[in-house]
């Protein structure tokens, strides 16, 4: 094991194990009383009705053999609707590394450094 290794576990290994909460009491809580999982990509932030009228809309119709149009024009104009803003302010993408990545690309320039973690 290299040494900057062992230097990293000495100075993790004094924080508490994070066991998070059992499904049961995941599926028993109220939305504002669960927890959120951040780190299993959650978004809790719809409420689920309105989640799942959009995903019976989008499989009525659309035809899934073709691709969409990368702009979901119409599902950012329901959304910036649903949140009260302007189809600009919304973006939509393939995930939170997706968004991340999108993110990055539009505020950062060419020499400038980050750090990412992986998996995020």
């Amino acid at each position: 094991m290299s040494l900057a290794a062992r230097r990293l576990i000495e100075r993790v290994s004094g924080y508490p194990v994070y066991c998070g909460p059992t499904l049961s009491l995941c599926e028993t809580a109220t939305p504002s009383a669960r927890p959120l999982r951040l780190d299993q990509n959650e978004n809790l932030f719809l409420p689920q009705a309105f989640v799942q009228g959009v995903i019976q809309k989008a499989v009525e119709d659309s035809d899934p053999r073709l691709y969409q149009s990368g702009n979901l024009t119409e599902l950012r104009r329901e959304l910036a609707d649903y949140v009260g803003v302007v189809p600009d302010c919304v973006t939509v993408g393939a995930g939170g590394d997706d968004l991340i990545r999108l993110v990055t690309e539009a505020v950062l320039r060419q020499g400038d450094r980050t750090v990412i973690m992986n998996p995020t």
